[in-house]
Formats: structure tokens, C-alpha cells, sequence
């Protein structure tokens, strides 16, 4: 059987107090779905942590929640349910199956303070509960006590839980609690409302839509200054134009569009003289036009013209002569009535009654003269502006890239010298010097000496823009360096670029390398290699090669390069290679390679350098010299086998 507590009064027990109350209980937390607010679930702690299984009787310090704005007096004691009953009231407010225990708490503080509060609550020991809400000064501001309807704990018999809270006008600071005993859950509780952020609350605030945190109220009228659209106007608009009298140029007069066409302060509707002239509205032809009022001088030109009246300085004068323009004939005083006058305000344009291009008035300034109206540069009776062709170079003036230079008209052909550049008149076969004959003029030829290489290119490399071939080695310029390709080589400045005496249009003509002393490297230089382009010599070559070494290259040599203990051991040594030399040049002349090897290698090894047999020869470049010679014979040799 279910067990209730006093009801609430009969006035609340149905939901929250009528809308003119300052404060009424909440029995349902949909109270808060239209406000903001913050839920504080004691599943979670302070951070937002959720707990698992804490131990029982698991203690808070207050100020766990004060970030969120909550301190609960004493400390928070958790409570782990045990209890399917107990577990029904946490499916009320979440999930995990935790609560406070009320007869620990005395109370809870808000801060900042809020206007409305909300908690689910089970009265263990079915006594009365009571939360009271006190404002900032410790005022009691409304008391709530726990009563129907309940929810049973379906088959407990006696757990029996509810909401309980308090909404008020007045912002709650702090709920105290009595209750022998109890759990609560789900805080729940309204964010402070100030809709414009000034810092005052909506209840307080004297300009809820507009921020105003100084509650600033000149006028005393209990609108805020920041929403008082006349803030320091008692009367506001007295003379009813819907404009506050303070800011009103003619509060006396209404003048709703505050027109105030002169900018003196006074609006119209109070203003005498409304442009502000000097002559009055009733006297005034144009009252708002500064620049017009009347013509007391009767000369055609408003005596306002100046913006203040002024009869004596009432329009332009654009000859100075007195007279306003509106009443002169002969506004520029050029002798030419205005009628006739292509322009009356300008003395130097009247018109053309010669019709020769030029203004008559062009010169003189007025009066008109048809003989002195303007410059004719070639003197042919046309003045400039009227002539088609000024320097009389036969183009006209609108194809003439120079029009006051005879010598200078076009480029028709493209060529890069002007037309006229010779003649001083136009001739595109005649128009400059074509070193090449190839059509271009040197102007306008990118490559005057037709040898592939630009004049730019020439002079980076140096060479003669006008000499096809530089060095005159028998190849163009532009033939070379696309040879060398940025290597160096050939060199267009340098007629044989390997040195080996032949030119690099002889070595380019006979396949040689023009960058190599060796084209087929058989170590015979090319101009004296007799198979230039292939490796190895004729038999013919290295016989006389090597019948010059039997008969002057050895026999020439010093004693002094020879070992041996006197002079006739020394003059033996160097006879016996002279007789080897002779013997390998018979063999080579008998087509002998292999005999010409072997005696040429008896020198050889007596002259290298290398053990074992000691060497015939001191070291020496001499005896270098002739080691290496042989040794190329050698390699010359075979190749002929």
C-alpha cells in the first residue's frame, strides 16, 4: 500500500504557481525545457568523469562542483545501491545507480544565483522534506515540502520518490534542506537571465533588449537611457513630431523630416531665410537655392550667382569686360559674335572659314586670321592640323610612325630598318645596309654574316658578326659552337682548336677530331698518323719510324745516359741498341713482326726502369722518353700481327 506525506498546498498541486506569483514549488522538470540550464548527474564527478562501482558511502569534497556553479554543505556522500527498489529512482534520472544522501546535506549553494531549481528525491524514512530557498541577503524567498504524487519503488512498499524544487523572480543564493533522511539526484537548475549580457538581471534591468549596466536613467521616466529614445528630454516631443525637443531645430514647430536646408541649426519650418542668402523666403524667387534668389539689376544674371546677393558680382565675366555672360554678345571678346562663335568662352577658337584645318583664332587669339592660324611644318600651305602628310615623305600622317621626320615613316617589309631611313622617302629596297644579301637589312638581320650563330650569340662567344668564319679555319662560326655544345671545343676563335697543326676544317673534312691529336688513340698523332681514323700504321710507316731510331735517335744520345765503367763500356751499350733498332727494321721491312718485337723489347727491358737486369741507362728524361717510344712501338707493332 502505498504511504504518502502532506500534500502541497491545493493551489500548487497540479504544477507551479500562477504567472503572477514572485515564487511557487516545481513538481516536474519540464519546467526547464524552454530554459537554460545546467543538470548536475552524481554518476559523473566534477569533470565530467563517469564513476564505476565506487565504494560505498564515496565522499566529495562541496566544491566538487563549482565549476559548474554548485558547493552542497557538507561534503557529497555517494550511496551504492544495493537495492532493486533503489535502482528504480536512478532509472528516473540515469543510468548508473547513485545518489546523494540527503540527511547529510544542509545545503546547497548557487553561484552565480539562479531562478529556479529542481532535484528528484526519495524519502527513506517517510518524513517530511523541505528545501528552502533564501536570496543573497539570507532573505527566506519560498519554501517547498515534499508531497504527492509520489512513484512507488514497485514492491518496496516503502521507497517512494517525487520531484521538488522552487522557481522564483528573486535569484536563489542557497537551499537549505530538512530531512531526517534521503537521497537526491538530478540537480537541475536555471541559468541567470540577462538577455542583453549587460551584467543586470531581466527582472532588474531597465533595458532588458539593450545593454545599459550603468541602469543609466537621465530623464527619470524609468526607461534606461541606452532604450530611451529621447534620454534626456522630460517633455520628449512637445511639439508632437515624433522628434525628442533636445535634438528638435525647431521645437516649437513641427518639422518631422528635420529639413534644414542651409546647415545653420535652425530647420526650416522656423528658418526666415531657409538658403540662408541674405534675402528672405518672401522676397526669394528660389527660397531653397542658394544660388538663385532675383535680378534686381535687370543685366540677365541672378543677383545670388555668388551665394549671397550681390547685384555688382552676379555672374561670370569671361572676358572681363563688365558685362555677365548671360547679357554679353561676345563672351571671349575674339571679334566673333557668340552666335557665330564655335567656342564663345575660348578667344583662340572661332572657327575655319578657309577650311584648311585650323582655327582662325588658333594664333591671334582673335581677331580671326586665315593666314596666321597655325604652324605648317613642311611649309607646303597646309598648316599641320589640316595636312595629311606633314613632312611631305609621302605617308600619311596616320601611317607615319614620325610625322614631323621625313626619314622616319614605317617598316612595310618588316626588315628592321624604316622605309624611309635613306631616301627620306619610302623604299623598302632602299632602306639600309645588308652586309649578307640575304634580304634582311643589318638592322633588322639576326645574323648579319649568315653563319648560324646570332649577332647576340657572336658577341658572347666573341667572334666577328660579320665574318662568317672567324678564325678561318674553313668552318663557320655557328658550325663550331653547335659542334662544341658548351664543351669549348672547337674553338671558333682558334683555327686549329687540338694544336696537331691541322686546321679543324681539314680535321672536319677528313673525319678527324678537331679536339684531339689522336683521333683513333693508337698513340701516332693525326698529322703524322698515316690511318688517322683507324688504330695501327702501314708497315712502311713503322719501318721508318723505327730505321730513324737505328739511325739518329739512339746514336744522337750522350754517353753520359749510359751505364757502364768508361766510355767504351757506355759507347758498347748504345752500339748494341743501334743494332737491335737496325735488326727490328730489317724484320719489319720483311714483314718480321714478331722478331721486330722481341728486338725492340731486348732495348725495352735494358731501359725501363724495372728490374731484374740492371738498366743500361741512367734515369733520365732522355731515358723516359726513349722507354716510351718503344713501348709504342711495341703496341704499334702489335696490332700488325
Amino acid at each position: 500500500m502505498k504511504r504518502t506525506i502532506f500534500a502541497l498546498a491545493a493551489a500548487l498541486a497540479a504544477g507551479l504557481a500562477p504567472a503572477t506569483a514572485l515564487a511557487a514549488p516545481i513538481t516536474d522538470f519540464s519546467y526547464f525545457n524552454t530554459v537554460p540550464n545546467t543538470v548536475i548527474s552524481f554518476e559523473q564527478d566534477g569533470t565530467g568523469n563517469t564513476l564505476l562501482n565506487p565504494p560505498n558511502n564515496y565522499t566529495f569534497p562541496s566544491t566538487e562542483y563549482a565549476a559548474q556553479g554548485v558547493t552542497i554543505n557538507p561534503d557529497v556522500r555517494l550511496a551504492r545501491d544495493n537495492d532493486s527498489c533503489f535502482r528504480i529512482v536512478q532509472s528516473f534520472n540515469g543510468s548508473l545507480p547513485f545518489g546523494l544522501i540527503a540527511s547529510q546535506t544542509s545545503s546547497i549553494e548557487f553561484d552565480p544565483p539562479t531562478t529556479a531549481f529542481a532535484v528528484s528525491f526519495v524519502a527513506i524514512q517517510f518524513q517530511f522534506a523541505t528545501f528552502t530557498a533564501l536570496d543573497e541577503n539570507n532573505n527566506v524567498i519560498e519554501t517547498a515540502t515534499f508531497a504527492p504524487p509520489f512513484v512507488d519503488g514497485f514492491g518496496c512498499g516503502f521507497l517512494e520518490y517525487g520531484v521538488i524544487g522552487i522557481a522564483s523572480t528573486t535569484p536563489i543564493h542557497r537551499v537549505n534542506i530538512a530531512a531526517p533522511s534521503g537521497s537526491i539526484d538530478r540537480l537541475t537548475f536555471a541559468l541567470p537571465g540577462d538577455s542583453d549580457g549587460d551584467g543586470v538581471l531581466d527582472e532588474n534591468d531597465n533595458c532588458v533588449s539593450v545593454p545599459n549596466p550603468g541602469q543609466e536613467d537621465a530623464d527619470g521616466d524609468g526607461l534606461g537611457d541606452a532604450c530611451d529614445a529621447c534620454p534626456n528630454d522630460v517633455d520628449n516631443d512637445a511639439d508632437g513630431d515624433g522628434i525628442c525637443g533636445d535634438v528638435d531645430n525647431c521645437p516649437a514647430a513641427a518639422n518631422a523630416d528635420q529639413t534644414n536646408t542651409d546647415g545653420d541649426g535652425q530647420g526650416d519650418a522656423c528658418d526666415p531665410d531657409d538658403d540662408n542668402d541674405g534675402v528672405p523666403d518672401g522676397e526669394d524667387e528660389a527660397p531653397l537655392n542658394q544660388f538663385a534668389c532675383r535680378d534686381s539689376d535687370a543685366d540677365g544674371c541672378d543677383d545670388c550667382t555668388s551665394g549671397v546677393e550681390n547685384a555688382a558680382s552676379d555672374g561670370l565675366d569671361t572676358d572681363g569686360d563688365g558685362t555677365c555672360d548671360v547679357g554679353d554678345p561676345d563672351d571671349d571678346n575674339d571679334t566673333v559674335l557668340d552666335g557665330a562663335d564655335a567656342d564663345p568662352y575660348n578667344a583662340f577658337v572661332c572657327g575655319d572659314s578657309d577650311g584648311d584645318g585650323c582655327d582662325d583664332c588658333s594664333v591671334t587669339g582673335g581677331p580671326p586670321s586665315t593666314t596666321n592660324d597655325g604652324p605648317d611644318f613642311d611649309n607646303d600651305g597646309f598648316c599641320d592640323a589640316g595636312d595629311l602628310d606633314d613632312d611631305m615623305d609621302g605617308v600619311s600622317d596616320d601611317m607615319d610612325n614620325d610625322p614631323f621626320d621625313p626619314f622616319v615613316c614605317r617598316d612595310a617589309d618588316a626588315d628592321g630598318c624604316d622605309d624611309c631611313g635613306i631616301l627620306g622617302s619610302p623604299d623598302p629596297s632602299i632602306d639600309g645596309l645588308d652586309f649578307d644579301a640575304d634580304g634582311l637589312c643589318d638592322d633588322g638581320d639576326p645574323d648579319d654574316d649568315n653563319d648560324g650563330l646570332s649577332d647576340v650569340d657572336e658577341a658572347t662567344y666573341g667572334t666577328n658578326p660579320f665574318d662568317g668564319d672567324t678564325d678561318n679555319d674553313g668552318l663557320l662560326d655557328g658550325t663550331e659552337v653547335d659542334m662544341a655544345m658548351g664543351g669549348g671545343c672547337p674553338n671558333p676563335l682558334t683555327a686549329d682548336s687540338d694544336g696537331d697543326t691541322i686546321t679543324d676544317g681539314d680535321e672536319t673534312a677528313g673525319d678527324t677530331d678537331p679536339c684531339s691529336t689522336d683521333t683513333d688513340n693508337d698513340g701516332v698523332p693525326d698529322n703524322i698518323d698515316p690511318l688517322p681514323t683507324q688504330p695501327g700504321v702501314t708497315q712502311d710507316f713503322l719501318e721508318d719510324w723505327v730505321r730513324e731510331l737505328a739511325t739518329d735517335t739512339i746514336p744522337s744520345l750522350d754517353l753520359s745516359l749510359f751505364t757502364g765503367p768508361n766510355n767504351n763500356a757506355k759507347r758498347g751499350r748504345r752500339n748494341s741498341f743501334t743494332v737491335r733498332a737496325a735488326v727490328a727494321a730489317n724484320a719489319i721491312a720483311n714483314g718480321n713482326y714478331i722478331v721486330a718485337i722481341v728486338a725492340l723489347e731486348t732495348i725495352y727491358v735494358q731501359i725501363n726502369g724495372q728490374g731484374p737486369i740492371p738498366d743500361w741507362m741512367h734515369p733520365s728524361p732522355e731515358q723516359a722518353a726513349l722507354a716510351d717510344e718503344i713501348e709504342q712501338l711495341i703496341d704499334l707493332l702489335i696490332l700488325m700481327l
